[in-house]
């Protein structure tokens, strides 16, 4: 047997199998009888199949991505880089059912997107030790040897993940600095309104009273003018401190603007709106006793009931809070004084 590249008429250059057994008569060889067998195209073909095999190894071991083939669920083939991330080599993963490679909460879902065409999904996948890492996964049918096989492509997207928390994190900050009055750091107007909104709606639901406060601090432009703006912001972020020491935590505390401020408590009735009108004036009063300010702080504060079965918003109830202060602050005809010390 031999193999022999023949020129034919066309001038093309062909591979033949060539067999041969002589040919005798009387002892003697007198001829032979060769069968001439045409390889060129299987001999063509089997050359493209190692080049695409060589091509495909190239591809999908430089591949940045995981590649994985799979047969009636079980992976027939996988590249380094998918076999590494889950702490295995290729040949470990040969025969392993791929939904195996998914933690149990993610299992079913995951089947499912398995049966449809060119469908793209992210899901969490488990490696050896047991951990997890989250990818993207996009996968599609595909024929090979006649047989019916699912190829896979999966993206290992941690750090995607981590950025994009990272980027919800800023982006929760920023919002959080948007609600905040930058010289108190209590709630503004804009944060107020978004949170106080949905503890009203809560207690609604839960049908419970609950009560906003407008609380003013007197006398703010006399002290701008005769002790200075520093001395303003300073009363101003006093009257807040003592405030937030009123008012539970989970209550609202804001600064709506200038020398206003508002609170929403949660749960608080006609007798929580006394008993906490009564501590804040204690803790003026006893602020005002041990400072050392040229000043005496003095606050104004009226509040608003919303009973259970009443139909009030928040708005209806701000303007409610803020007239019974007005009202509070003529009947009392409250003056702010100033006191300034020697020298």
């Amino acid at each position: 047997d031999v193999e022999m590249l023949i020129v034919v008429p066309t001038g093309e250059s062909r591979s033949y199998s060539v067999t041969t057994r002589p040919m005798s008569r009387g002892g003697a060889t007198v001829g032979a009888v060769a069968v001439f067998r045409d390889w060129t195209d299987l001999r063509r073909a089997t050359k493209e199949l190692v080049e695409n095999e060589q091509r495909y190894k190239i591809l999908s071991e430089a591949s940045f991505e995981g590649v994985a083939i799979t047969k009636e669920g079980k992976i027939q083939d996988s590249n380094p880089n998918f076999a590494h991330w889950l702490g295995y080599e290729p040949a470990d993963l040969v025969g392993m059912t791929g939904i195996e490679l998914f933690p149990e909460d993610e299992r079913a879902r995951v089947r499912e997107l398995s049966t449809e065409d060119e469908v793209g999904y992210e899901a969490r996948m488990l490696r050896r030790d047991g951990s997890t890492f989250p990818v993207e996964v996009r996968g599609r049918f595909a024929k090979f040897h006649n047989d019916v096989v699912r190829l896979a492509v999966i993206r290992d997207i941690t750090e995607k993940k981590q950025r994009e928390a990272e980027l919800l994190e800023k982006t929760e900050q920023l919002r959080a600095l948007s609600l905040r009055d930058e010289l108190t750091g209590l709630y503004n107007r804009r944060g107020f309104m978004e949170i106080a909104e949905h503890h009203l709606k809560t207690d609604q639901r839960a049908r419970k009273p609950c009560a906003v406060f407008f609380a003013d601090l007197n006398g703010l432009k006399l002290i701008n003018d005769q002790l200075g703006h520093e001395m303003g912001d300073r009363a101003i972020r006093e009257a807040a401190r003592v405030l937030e020491s009123v008012f539970r935590a989970s209550d609202v505390v804001a600064r709506l603007g200038g020398d206003e401020f508002a609170i929403f408590a949660s749960e608080c009735d006609d007798l929580g709106v006394v008993a906490a009108a009564m501590r804040l004036e204690r803790a003026v009063s006893d602020l005002n006793d041990t400072s050392t300010n040229r000043y005496r702080l003095s606050v104004s504060v009226g509040a608003a009931v919303l009973h259970a079965d009443e139909p009030r918003d928040l708005a209806a109830l701000m303007q409610a809070a803020d007239q019974n202060m007005y009202d509070v602050k003529r009947a009392r005809h409250q003056r702010f004084s100033l006191r300034v010390r020697p020298g």
